[in-house]
Formats: C-alpha cells, sequence, structure tokens
C-alpha cells in the first residue's frame, strides 16, 4: 500500500473517530503500527506522510542547508586551485628576476 494512500485512509479514519483497531484492520497493518502513525500524523499536523515531492519544514531546511554546503565546497575549492596557481606563477617570476641580474 502507498504512503498517499495509506495517509489518505489514515486521516479519514482519523476524522470519522475510528478506533485505532478497526483502522488497523481496515488498513491490513499491526494495532502498534496504526497507534505510530496516529502519532506521527497529529505531531506533524497531517503532514507525516508528505510525498510527491512535498517536504516537512526541517526538511527542505536540510535540502537547503545541504545544497549551500555543496556550492560553498564547490567556491572553496577553486578558490584554494587558484591561490596555487597564482603562488607558482608567483615562484617562476621571482626565479626568472634572480637570475636576470
Amino acid at each position: 500500500m502507498t504512503e498517499s494512500l495509506s495517509s489518505g485512509r489514515l486521516s479519514s479514519s482519523l476524522k470519522r473517530g475510528r478506533a485505532t483497531q478497526q483502522v488497523a484492520e481496515a488498513l491490513g497493518a499491526s494495532e502498534p503500527s496504526v497507534r505510530q502513525w496516529v502519532a506521527a500524523y497529529k505531531k506533524s499536523h497531517g503532514d507525516a506522510f508528505p510525498g510527491s515531492g512535498k517536504l516537512s519544514g526541517q526538511d527542505e531546511e536540510i535540502r537547503r542547508l545541504k545544497e549551500e554546503l555543496r556550492v560553498t565546497r564547490m567556491e572553496r575549492d577553486i578558490l584554494k586551485k587558484r591561490s596555487r596557481t597564482l603562488r607558482s606563477a608567483r615562484n617562476e617570476v621571482r626565479g626568472y628576476r634572480r637570475s636576470a641580474k
């Protein structure tokens, strides 16, 4: 059973006020599992099973921070390469000047 289907059935069962045992039988799941789903559903205000690319606030923040970290690391690596290139170019120029005297 897909998460969206389970989520729909769970939310409709909660709205009807059905007992967890009845919901468990209807979903073909164990009663403890249904209790955990209900707790997660209530805790997340109905977004316990977002699906379809819909992220919770925390998940969205984590995704954004990971992307920012990826870009920052890429920029750092570019700057490292550039500083190495500039250092080696300066050493070549210094060596040339010394030998030109």
